[in-house]
């Protein structure tokens, strides 16, 4: 089977599953499509552009290239990779369809070779980190291409032609981030980490509940800061904070506890997390007035959930039976020949609900949904003649000067249009003269006149009446039609509910189910955007004084904004004029409280295994987070070498046991131990004390040898409670295991007996007795882990 048959036959079956994920709700859109709606997110198939190049003026993914970008992006969202994972790894081969560019033959006989120059192309406009990570989603679609196949009929065809072998060879930056003391960890702390954040926030808090003049519009600054509460007391996600429950503090009556109800994020299961007490009467604080200040588009979320958008004729059908139209507004409806109750005019909306004129207005946000009327003075006298012309009733009009005609200064008087706007209305008053005129000369107005060709006067009529109706527009000459707006309203609706809950929906709500809620939220999430805490209007944080029609969520976006000036907006700091030491505004972004918080949790004293699990975090993930200095840890890690017992059996805890059988007293050995942990490192396997700045490692980092006997590094320690240590230490013992039993497969039962007779002086025999030290050290660590376990049991 061919290559090309080969791949149409994959990308089939591709369509079918594509179209079961849109049954479904998942993704939005059709399959040849240049971008489809995944969760909130848009998955594009065109060329890679440089900078912030117009999606139309970029070409679609077509031909080979095409189809395997569609079939393997269906592939990830089948795996349920989350929408930022499926546009890296879809950009990424994109940057690698750029470098092959036309020629489809290289897709058959794929090499290495274009993925080698995609990664200089990468490198070249890219920071480091984002080569790293579009260097590992290309090693995904590598794997995914060696398993491109097609079965059939028992057999498999593949499409390239060989499995490629290929690693892009670029170390992950985070790694070296980790070592506190690399320039890369400190370039990291400098950037990331903001040592006074709760000053900056408290302080602006503080700042507005004084002064709430400050606020360009009720709620723009205080709903924000109010909620960073929950992020500060607790270490919340920001996505974390926008879906907190209305219900998201609560009292155990029984315990007198306060909890708050959290849906936590990247996987980890919901939890009702009990609040410090130093939190409890600010966080009381914030949730009551979340509550009240997000009542209004709450309500209308649940408004839209029961009835849809109905609500929009509703209360301006009412506002209307309050406030009748003008016989102006009459006259230039009926004249445009528009329903009445399709069409209400700017100041009726503007009057109804929050929203501003110039939205609405020509170049308005919802300026497609405004419909030209002609000017007031014409619309009257066109109503009136057209009634004339077609009831043909001149003679009750018409009085005789000389002769019958209609009297130029009545019309104004019949008409009800003011005099001064007729002769303004000089794009169609003079064609309007002539043909009254003319209509005088044949004598139609005489009473005695019999008309024989009505057909020829009624057609010059409508000449002079479109003529009439080409002038429209203006400040009061708009009425905006009221299922247009309608329509837009739901697609903005829909934009932020997708972008929320990372779904996808239309303008009659979720793809995937009836309604106005999500289908597929994650645990404890609620459904409902009604049910959540902080609903805001569509406007809310615009700084205008409307708010707008429909509400919406609050999203990452909104704090970004506000706490950060990489979006080239101005922060709620610089507005505020609140600064650091150095005088310049606050900036950061609202991750960085999680990094705060992770660090505040860790200077008080808590091992990492129980941060990890407060901050919803992997296991070992805390490290990422942890701002502390090497001294900081220190001071954390002296306390395990100060107990009576359960101590680790490390240099520095046989040295303590030591001090303690010679009775030295208890205040020199404190200070022996702040001596020796003056500072702290990590390692993969435990801790180390020695002050790399001034002295580097002259172990060769193998810091784990020997542990236990005379030649142990004085400088390593062990930590019970870090069973990624643990396991890493395992790992370490498998590996020399390995390789001992490569040397020897009889080596677990000859060890003693093989070390007994190694010669030194030999390299072979060296390297066995190192791995074997080795294989030593961790079983005594090992053991030490399965002691500390026995007597936590």
């Amino acid at each position: 089977m061919k290559p090309l048959e080969i791949l149409n036959n994959l990308f089939a079956r591709a369509e079918v599953a594509f179209l079961k994920l849109t049954d479904k709700g998942i993704v939005s859109g059709s399959l040849c499509d240049d971008s489809w709606g995944y969760k909130g997110h848009r998955l594009l198939f065109t060329e890679i552009g440089s900078g912030r190049q117009s999606a139309s003026t970029k070409s679609s993914l077509t031909g080979i290239a095409g189809k395997i970008a569609r079939c393997y992006t269906i592939t990830n969202i089948l795996n349920q990779c989350s929408p930022s994972l499926a546009i890296c790894r879809l950009n990424s081969f994109r940057w690698l369809a750029r470098t092959i560019g036309p020629n489809d033959q290289q897709w058959i006989e794929f090499s290495r070779a274009p993925l080698n120059s995609t990664i200089l192309k990468i490198k070249a406009e890219n920071s480091t980190a984002t080569t790293y990570h579009r260097a590992c989603s290309l090693k995904n679609f590598v794997n995914y291409l060696n398993h491109f196949i097609y079965s059939a009929n028992g057999q498999d065809y593949r499409f390239v032609k060989k499995i490629i072998h290929w690693k892009h060879g670029i170390d992950n930056p985070i790694r070296s981030t980790l070592d506190i003391t690399s320039s890369e960890h400190k370039l990291k702390r400098d950037e990331l980490y903001e040592e006074n954040i709760h000053l900056a926030i408290s302080k602006a808090r503080s700042l507005l509940r004084k002064n709430p003049e400050l606020e360009p519009a009720p709620g723009y600054d205080r709903i924000r800061l109010e909620s960073l509460c929950f992020a500060m007391a607790q270490g919340l996600r920001i996505g974390e904070v926008c879906s907190l429950p209305k219900r998201a503090v609560t009292k155990n009556e029984e315990t007198g506890l306060y909890y708050s109800l959290v849906a936590t994020e990247k996987g980890a299961l919901p939890s009702a997390t009990a609040l410090a007490d130093i939190w409890v009467e600010p966080i009381n604080e914030a949730f009551t007035y979340l509550l009240d200040a997000c009542e209004g588009p709450r309500a209308r979320a649940r408004e839209i959930e029961i009835s849809g958008f109905a609500f929009v004729r509703k209360m301006l059908t009412n506002y209307r039976n309050s406030n009748p139209l003008t016989i102006n507004r009459v006259a230039q409806l009926d004249t445009a020949e528009l329903s009445h109750s399709e069409h209400f005019f700017i100041d009726e909306l503007v009057a109804t609900f929050s929203v501003s004129a110039k939205e609405l207005s020509s170049g308005g946000r919802r300026n497609s949904c405004a419909v030209p009327l002609p000017r007031e003075g014409a619309a009257k006298l066109i109503g009136w003649l057209d009634k004339r012309f077609k009831a043909w009733d001149w003679t009750a009009y018409s009085k005789y000067c000389g002769g019958y005609k209609l009297p130029w200064r009545d019309i104004s008087r019949y008409s009800g249009a003011s005099r001064s706007s007729i002769n303004k209305a000089d794009w169609f008053i003079s064609d309007l003269r002539k043909l009254l005129e003319a209509m005088t000369e044949e004598n139609i107005f005489d009473p005695a006149h019999i008309a024989t060709d009505r057909s020829k006067w009624c057609c010059e009529w409508e000449k002079v009446k479109v003529t009439a109706l080409q002038k429209t527009g203006g400040k009061s000459c708009v009425a905006i039609n009221i299922d247009k707006l309608t329509d837009q309203l739901k697609t903005r609706y829909a934009g932020f509910l997708s972008a929320h809950f990372k779904e996808e929906f239309d303008r009659e709500g979720n793809k995937s189910s009836e309604g106005y809620q999500g289908n597929h939220v994650r645990a404890g999430m609620e459904k409902k955007l009604s049910d959540h805490l902080i609903v805001v209007w569509e406007n809310h944080f615009s700084g205008g004084a409307e708010l707008g029609i429909i509400p919406r969520p609050i999203l990452r976006a909104d704090y970004y904004n506000y706490l950060c000036d990489k979006g080239q907006k101005i922060t709620a700091f610089k507005r505020l004029g609140i600064l650091d030491n150095l005088g310049e505004a606050y900036s950061f972004s609202p991750h960085a409280i999680r990094r705060w918080v992770t660090t505040a949790i860790l200077r008080s004293g808590p091992s990492e295994a129980a941060v990890d699990l407060w901050m919803g975090r992997a296991p070992r993930q805390t490290r990422h987070y942890d701002y502390r200095t090497a001294k900081e840890r220190a001071e954390y890690a002296r306390s395990k070498y100060m107990r009576l017992n359960d101590m680790p059996k490390d240099f520095l805890g046989r040295s303590v046991l030591r001090w303690r059988e010679r009775d030295m007293e208890e205040s020199q050995i404190e200070l022996l131990i702040t001596e020796k942990l003056r500072a702290l490192h990590y390692t993969p396997w435990g801790t180390c004390s020695r002050e790399l700045y001034i002295s580097p490692c002259d172990k060769g980092l193998m810091c784990v040898r020997g542990y236990g006997t005379s030649s142990a590094c004085e400088s390593f320690q062990i930590d019970r409670d870090d069973k990624d240590a643990k396991e890493a230490i395992a790992k370490l013992r498998s590996k020399y295991v390995l390789m001992l039993s490569a040397l020897d497969a009889n080596y677990e039962n000859l060890a003693n007996s093989i070390l007994a007779e190694l010669n030194n002086a030999e390299p072979l025999d060296q390297h066995i007795a190192f791995a074997a030290d080795i294989v030593q050290s961790c079983d005594t660590i090992l053991a030490e882990y399965m002691d500390r376990a026995r007597h936590d049991n």
